[in-house]
Parts: structure tokens; sequence; C-alpha cells
């Protein structure tokens, strides 16, 4: 009789690689007594503040020499044992307030700016741009979404979805027609981002990736059976598209057009 992978009870009947059962250990964390898990969670943070407890101590302790002849002059404020410490490493982790302990700007350890990520010019300019002038680097916002009017950016990641981008006055592509897309040089940067959820993606498209009058099909990407819905998220089905009848002139153009007609 062949082995089934799980138990009745829960347990896998899965062997590792080194011949041994594999252990989910968050199916344990989830099995185990209640009293036990709030013991190892109440252990575990305990085990955290001792240890950077420690760090703070023995951080103190190895500069103190460098400070007996420079008065009013410590690593950390308030920290004399290493059970001061402790509450220090406590006050940290659970962001409570530290009240009078903290740390010094002289501790060689603990001193340090990070390195900045942003810079700023020290100066504001006024300039005039002249019709026609190059200007190297432009930056506009887009709004995406997954309605047809682009609006609505909270985008189901349960199966492809399109997002679309609406094309007005107020868009960057506005201007832009089918004659002169190869002759621009543009870059569209895609950003996906759920912090609820770990999930943080990115992607980019050029004026040669941007395909005039064309639609993303679904009939092979999304597939509704009797009794399930089927997706195919291979790249060559979700890459697949038609032409459609899209006027060949940019959107400024047409709003003239419909403008002039009326």
């Amino acid at each position: 009789m062949a082995r089934r992978i799980m138990e009745k009870n829960g347990k896998p009947n899965i062997l590792s690689v080194f011949g041994r059962e594999y252990e989910w250990y968050h199916l344990n964390f989830l099995d185990m007594q209640w009293y036990y898990f709030v013991m190892l969670f109440c252990l575990l943070h305990v085990i955290s503040f001792a240890f950077f407890g420690a760090v703070y101590y023995i951080t103190m302790e190895y500069h103190r020499l460098d400070f007996l002849q420079q008065r009013n002059l410590t690593c950390f404020f308030d920290i004399s044992d290493i059970f001061a410490a402790y509450l220090f490493s406590l006050e940290t982790q659970q962001t409570i307030g530290y009240g009078s302990r903290g740390i010094s700007d002289v501790c060689p350890d603990a001193g340090n700016d990070r390195d900045r990520g942003v810079y700023f010019n020290a100066y504001c300019v006024q300039d005039i741009i002249y019709q026609g002038e190059n200007i190297p680097l432009q930056i506009h916002h887009m709004d995406f979404g997954f309605q047809l009017d682009g609006t609505n950016n909270l985008i189901p990641l349960l199966y492809p979805t399109c997002v679309s981008h609406k094309i007005d006055n107020s868009s960057p592509l506005y201007g832009i027609g089918p004659d002169e897309l190869p002759l621009v040089r543009l870059e569209i940067i895609v950003n996906i981002s759920s912090p609820g959820i770990g999930v943080f993606d990115s992607t980019s498209y050029t004026q040669e990736e941007i395909i005039w009058g064309a639609r993303f099909t679904h009939e092979r990407v999304l597939s509704r059976l009797p009794n399930i819905i089927f997706i195919d998220f291979s790249q060559v089905e979700i890459d697949r598209f038609e032409l459609d009848l899209t006027p060949r002139r940019s959107a400024k153009c047409v709003e003239k057009i419909v403008f002039n007609s009326t």
C-alpha cells in the first residue's frame, strides 16, 4: 500500500534529501498548546532583550577607559550596570520611550551618521526655458488602474490583470501619436508594491515596446471550465495581443478634431 503524503492527523510523510523526515515548523507552532506558545514567545523576547542589552553594556565598558579623563562623556546616558542596559534594550525594541536613557553622539560605535541616500542642491536657481530647448531628463507621474479609465490602483493579483492609463491633457503621452512615437525617447517605469504581503516588483517599457492600436487577448490566459477557472501565467500567453481600430493620431489631435467638428 502506497504511503500517503499527509496523515489524517496532519503530519506530513515527506523525507528530505538527507533521509530524515521533513519538518513543517510552522505547522508545529500552530499545533502546539497555547501555553507552550506563550512561553516560547516570551522566551524569545527575553533572549533578544538580554542579548542586545549585553551588547550595549559591553560597548559601554569597552570605551569606559577612553572617557575616564574626559568629564561627562559616555557612550550611553543613565546606563551604569547590566540591568540598566537590559532595560535600555527592552525600551528600544518595544519603542516605549527611553526616558533619561539614550545613545551619546561621542561614542565611536554608536554616534556615526548613516550614509545619506538623498542629496539636495545647496542653492535653487531661476532660469528661462526657451521653446525647442533640449531638456535631458523630464519625470512625469502617470496613474494606472485596472479600470478602463485608469482608476482604482488596488490591483488584484489572483489572475492576469490589464492595467490602463487614461491619456488626457494631463498625461505626458497626450501629444504623442504613432508618427511621433519612434522619434521620442521615453521610458514608462511601472512599480507594483504591497507592503502588507511583501510584494514589490518593477518593470519598464520604452517607446519601441509600445504597440499602437492593440489590446491584449484573454481567451487562452483565462479559461472558464465547468468546475474551475484555468489561468495560464506563461509569458507567451500573457503577451498575446490583437490589433484594433484605435485612430492613428495622438489624443491631442483627436480631441482637436472632435472640438472643430462640433
